[in-house]
Protein backbone atom coordinates (compact mmCIF):
# COMPACT_ATOMS: atom_id res chain seq x y z
CA UNK A 1 0.00 0.00 0.00
CA UNK A 2 2.73 2.50 0.91
CA UNK A 3 4.60 1.66 -2.29
CA UNK A 4 1.60 2.73 -4.41
CA UNK A 5 1.08 5.99 -2.51
CA UNK A 6 4.75 6.88 -2.97
CA UNK A 7 4.50 6.17 -6.71
CA UNK A 8 1.43 8.38 -7.06
CA UNK A 9 3.04 11.30 -5.23
CA UNK A 10 6.21 10.94 -7.26
CA UNK A 11 4.22 10.91 -10.51
CA UNK A 12 2.21 13.98 -9.51
CA UNK A 13 5.43 15.77 -8.54
CA UNK A 14 6.99 15.05 -11.92
CA UNK A 15 3.92 16.26 -13.79
CA UNK A 16 3.72 19.52 -11.86
CA UNK A 17 7.49 20.10 -12.08
CA UNK A 18 7.42 19.99 -15.89
CA UNK A 19 5.79 23.19 -17.08
CA UNK A 20 3.57 22.80 -20.12
CA UNK A 21 3.84 25.25 -22.97
CA UNK A 22 1.43 26.26 -25.70
CA UNK A 23 2.40 27.56 -29.09
CA UNK A 24 0.48 30.74 -29.77
CA UNK A 25 0.68 33.38 -32.49
CA UNK A 26 1.69 36.87 -31.51
CA UNK A 27 3.84 39.85 -32.32
CA UNK A 28 7.14 41.31 -31.24
CA UNK A 29 7.47 45.10 -31.33
CA UNK A 30 11.14 45.79 -31.89
CA UNK A 31 13.22 48.64 -30.53
CA UNK A 32 12.72 50.36 -33.91
CA UNK A 33 8.91 49.95 -33.64
CA UNK A 34 8.86 47.29 -36.35
CA UNK A 35 6.29 44.53 -35.91
CA UNK A 36 7.31 40.89 -36.31
CA UNK A 37 4.60 38.24 -36.47
CA UNK A 38 5.77 35.01 -34.86
CA UNK A 39 4.81 32.03 -32.75
CA UNK A 40 5.63 32.01 -29.04
CA UNK A 41 6.04 29.09 -26.67
CA UNK A 42 4.08 30.31 -23.66
CA UNK A 43 4.40 28.31 -20.43
CA UNK A 44 0.95 27.64 -18.97
CA UNK A 45 -0.48 26.35 -15.72
CA UNK A 46 -2.77 23.34 -15.59
CA UNK A 47 -5.77 25.72 -15.78
CA UNK A 48 -4.47 27.23 -19.05
CA UNK A 49 -3.38 30.56 -17.52
CA UNK A 50 0.02 31.90 -18.63
CA UNK A 51 2.98 31.37 -16.25
CA UNK A 52 4.11 35.00 -16.18
CA UNK A 53 6.88 34.12 -13.72
CA UNK A 54 8.48 32.03 -16.51
CA UNK A 55 8.25 34.98 -18.94
CA UNK A 56 10.15 37.48 -16.76
CA UNK A 57 13.72 36.68 -17.86
CA UNK A 58 13.05 35.64 -21.45
CA UNK A 59 10.41 34.60 -23.97
CA UNK A 60 10.88 31.73 -26.41
CA UNK A 61 9.66 32.20 -29.97
CA UNK A 62 9.83 30.17 -33.16
CA UNK A 63 11.17 31.88 -36.29
CA UNK A 64 10.03 31.33 -39.90
CA UNK A 65 12.50 28.45 -40.29
CA UNK A 66 11.09 26.64 -37.27
CA UNK A 67 14.07 27.40 -35.04
CA UNK A 68 13.50 28.22 -31.37
CA UNK A 69 14.97 31.54 -30.27
CA UNK A 70 15.16 33.35 -26.95
CA UNK A 71 14.08 36.98 -26.71
CA UNK A 72 15.32 39.15 -23.83
CA UNK A 73 14.05 42.59 -22.84
CA UNK A 74 16.98 44.47 -24.40
CA UNK A 75 15.87 43.19 -27.82
CA UNK A 76 12.22 44.34 -27.91
CA UNK A 77 9.85 46.97 -26.56
CA UNK A 78 6.83 44.71 -26.27
CA UNK A 79 5.41 41.26 -26.94
CA UNK A 80 1.72 40.57 -27.52
CA UNK A 81 -0.09 37.23 -27.59
CA UNK A 82 -3.50 35.79 -26.85
CA UNK A 83 -4.13 32.28 -25.58
CA UNK A 84 -7.47 30.71 -26.59
CA UNK A 85 -10.26 31.99 -24.36
CA UNK A 86 -7.94 34.51 -22.65
CA UNK A 87 -7.60 38.29 -23.05
CA UNK A 88 -4.81 39.82 -25.13
CA UNK A 89 -1.62 39.92 -23.07
CA UNK A 90 0.94 42.69 -23.45
CA UNK A 91 4.39 42.05 -22.03
CA UNK A 92 6.69 45.08 -21.96
CA UNK A 93 10.45 45.30 -21.50
CA UNK A 94 12.12 46.94 -18.53
CA UNK A 95 15.83 47.70 -18.37
CA UNK A 96 16.80 48.59 -14.79
CA UNK A 97 19.01 51.60 -14.25
CA UNK A 98 21.47 49.73 -12.09
CA UNK A 99 25.07 48.68 -12.23
CA UNK A 100 24.41 45.38 -10.46
CA UNK A 101 26.38 42.68 -12.29
CA UNK A 102 23.46 40.31 -12.67
CA UNK A 103 21.92 38.70 -15.72
CA UNK A 104 18.65 40.58 -15.06
CA UNK A 105 20.45 43.92 -14.96
CA UNK A 106 22.27 43.14 -18.20
CA UNK A 107 19.32 41.72 -20.19
CA UNK A 108 16.48 43.49 -18.43
CA UNK A 109 13.22 41.67 -17.83
CA UNK A 110 9.64 41.54 -19.00
CA UNK A 111 6.64 42.92 -17.11
CA UNK A 112 2.95 42.17 -17.70
CA UNK A 113 1.17 45.37 -18.76
CA UNK A 114 -2.11 45.84 -16.87
CA UNK A 115 -2.98 49.46 -17.73
CA UNK A 116 -1.44 51.63 -20.43
CA UNK A 117 -1.32 55.39 -20.74
CA UNK A 118 0.74 58.26 -19.36
CA UNK A 119 0.86 56.16 -16.21
CA UNK A 120 1.49 52.49 -16.85
CA UNK A 121 0.59 49.82 -14.35
CA UNK A 122 2.68 46.67 -14.72
CA UNK A 123 3.17 43.40 -12.84
CA UNK A 124 6.48 41.69 -12.16
CA UNK A 125 5.94 38.01 -11.46
CA UNK A 126 8.19 35.69 -9.53
CA UNK A 127 7.43 32.16 -8.43
CA UNK A 128 6.57 33.48 -4.94
CA UNK A 129 5.02 36.95 -5.31
CA UNK A 130 3.84 39.67 -7.68
CA UNK A 131 5.11 43.25 -7.62
CA UNK A 132 3.09 46.07 -9.10
CA UNK A 133 4.95 48.89 -10.89
CA UNK A 134 3.61 52.35 -11.73
CA UNK A 135 5.63 54.17 -14.36
CA UNK A 136 5.01 57.68 -15.66
CA UNK A 137 5.81 57.92 -19.35
CA UNK A 138 7.85 61.09 -19.01
CA UNK A 139 10.44 59.01 -17.16
CA UNK A 140 9.15 59.87 -13.71
CA UNK A 141 9.10 57.77 -10.60
CA UNK A 142 8.67 54.05 -10.55
CA UNK A 143 7.15 52.64 -7.41
CA UNK A 144 6.66 49.05 -6.43
CA UNK A 145 3.97 47.21 -4.57
CA UNK A 146 4.66 43.83 -3.11
CA UNK A 147 3.75 42.13 0.14
CA UNK A 148 5.02 45.19 2.01
CA UNK A 149 2.78 47.66 0.16
CA UNK A 150 3.49 51.19 -1.01
CA UNK A 151 3.83 53.99 1.50
CA UNK A 152 0.80 56.23 1.04
CA UNK A 153 2.90 59.40 0.85
CA UNK A 154 5.02 57.90 -1.93
CA UNK A 155 1.88 57.07 -3.90
CA UNK A 156 0.50 60.59 -3.36
CA UNK A 157 3.87 62.11 -4.37
CA UNK A 158 3.91 60.19 -7.65
CA UNK A 159 0.82 62.10 -8.72
CA UNK A 160 1.97 65.61 -7.76
CA UNK A 161 0.73 66.88 -11.14
CA UNK A 162 -2.84 65.76 -10.35
CA UNK A 163 -4.23 67.47 -7.23
CA UNK A 164 -7.67 65.88 -7.68
CA UNK A 165 -6.18 62.38 -7.53
CA UNK A 166 -3.98 63.33 -4.58
CA UNK A 167 -7.10 64.48 -2.73
CA UNK A 168 -8.85 61.17 -3.46
CA UNK A 169 -5.83 59.27 -2.15
CA UNK A 170 -5.66 61.38 1.03
CA UNK A 171 -9.41 60.83 1.58
CA UNK A 172 -8.96 57.06 1.12
CA UNK A 173 -11.25 56.94 -1.91
CA UNK A 174 -8.53 54.78 -3.49
CA UNK A 175 -6.17 52.37 -1.78
CA UNK A 176 -3.61 49.70 -2.62
CA UNK A 177 -6.37 47.33 -3.72
CA UNK A 178 -7.51 49.78 -6.38
CA UNK A 179 -4.22 50.42 -8.18
CA UNK A 180 -5.78 49.83 -11.60
CA UNK A 181 -8.49 52.39 -10.87
CA UNK A 182 -5.83 54.89 -9.76
CA UNK A 183 -3.98 54.47 -13.07
CA UNK A 184 -7.24 54.72 -15.04
CA UNK A 185 -8.29 57.88 -13.18
CA UNK A 186 -4.94 59.55 -13.81
CA UNK A 187 -4.86 58.60 -17.49
CA UNK A 188 -8.45 59.79 -18.06
CA UNK A 189 -8.47 62.97 -15.95
CA UNK A 190 -4.93 64.19 -15.41
CA UNK A 191 -2.68 63.07 -18.27
CA UNK A 192 -1.76 65.82 -20.69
Amino acid sequence: MIKYVYTIFLSIGLVTANAKSKEVSGIIITLNNDTIHTVFEIPVRSNGQPRFDKLVPQITYIDKRGNKNVLVATEAKEVQFQLPGQPLERIVSHIPKTLAPSRMAKNGFFLRLIEDGNVRLMEWHSSKWVEIHFRKTEGGAVIFKNDFGIPKQMLIGLFDDCPALQKKLRNNEYNLKTLREIAQYYNKNCAQ
